[in-house]
């Protein structure tokens, strides 16, 4: 199952990507389970960095899209952390540090790989797929970080 987040505040246009992908499920037996939400903060709040797919609209009442798209929430041992920026340019920070990313929502500490299966990483106790584009460079990363 794939996890979608609408964060639209008009209806009809969540109505409409609601239609849209319906019809992409039917057509493709594909299935998604869909959790829609009317603003960029009640979003940001609630997001558990889950999301196979997000869809935002960019105009929000609170903040917009652009704005909540590059919040980005770190889990870790000492809590949550919530920072603002581009994820490419905190992994170039933290790429000396051990850590990688395993898809496009996701940087990773080598350290806390827990175990590695066909598309995914066990991390810190959270399963976290790994993109197909990336899965080579991944793994070639984490062989190297253990002296392979």
């Amino acid at each position: 199952m794939v996890k979608v987040v609408i964060v639209e505040d008009n209806q009809s246009d969540e109505d409409q990507l609601r239609d849209h992908l319906s019809r992409y499920e039917r057509e493709n037996g594909e299935s998604f389970f869909i959790t829609a939400y009317k603003s960029a903060l009640d979003f940001l709040s609630a997001y558990k960095g889950d999301a196979d797919m997000i869809f935002m609209d960019i105009e929000l009442p609170d903040i917009n899209g652009m704005d909540a798209a590059h919040r980005l929430i770190y889990h870790t041992d000492e809590g949550d952390f919530e920072v603002t920026g581009v994820l490419s340019k905190v992994e170039e920070k933290l790429i000396p540090f051990g850590f990688f990313r395993c898809n496009y929502c996701y940087l990773v500490n080598m350290n806390r790989v827990e175990s590695v299966d066909k598309d995914s990483v066990m991390a810190g106790g959270d399963s976290l797929q790994i993109s197909r584009s990336r899965k080579k460079d991944f793994l070639k990363a984490l062989a190297d970080y253990y002296g392979g």
